[in-house]
């Protein structure tokens, strides 16, 4: 899989850019991606912060697969940006009506959700979500 260099589980961070000519790639055994073993349209990163670390800890390596906007489904743990900024949190399209919420699932009490408004969704440079996470690992 390509390999993206690191998300933010934390705060919103930007992501060092990506030389399309030169991606490292992973290897993640095909067993460990079940039903997702020959699909192309995954990659991966390592994750870097704790704001997830009830279910990915920092360090980890996920894969993600990128999916059509009207497919992620409530609860599903994304990659999205806000104007340029990366992140890594559960994505809640409806806990607040008018609005999607990321939420954190950490340990830590001072990460907060990040509340935006639906019409953001729908502005290229305001949100973007970039895939759904089907697989971590702490090793590999």
């Amino acid at each position: 899989l390509p390999l993206y260099g690191n998300v933010a589980a934390g705060a919103i961070a930007e992501i060092e850019g990506v030389d399309v000519w030169n991606v490292e790639t992973i290897d993640i055994p095909s067993v460990m991606l079940g039903r997702y073993a020959n699909d192309d349209h995954l990659f991966s990163m390592y994750v870097n912060g704790d704001s997830m670390d009830k279910v990915i800890p920092s360090g980890s390596i996920i894969a993600v697969k990128t999916l059509e906007d009207n497919l992620y489904k409530d609860g599903d743990i994304v990659i999205f940006s806000h104007h340029g900024e990366y992140s890594l949190k559960r994505y809640r399209p409806s806990m607040i009506e008018g609005f999607v919420i990321f939420e954190p699932d950490s340990n830590n009490p001072d990460f907060k959700n990040i509340p935006i408004n639906n019409s953001s969704l729908h502005e290229a440079d305001e949100v973007s979500i970039y895939g759904k996470v089907i697989f971590y690992s702490t090793t590999l």
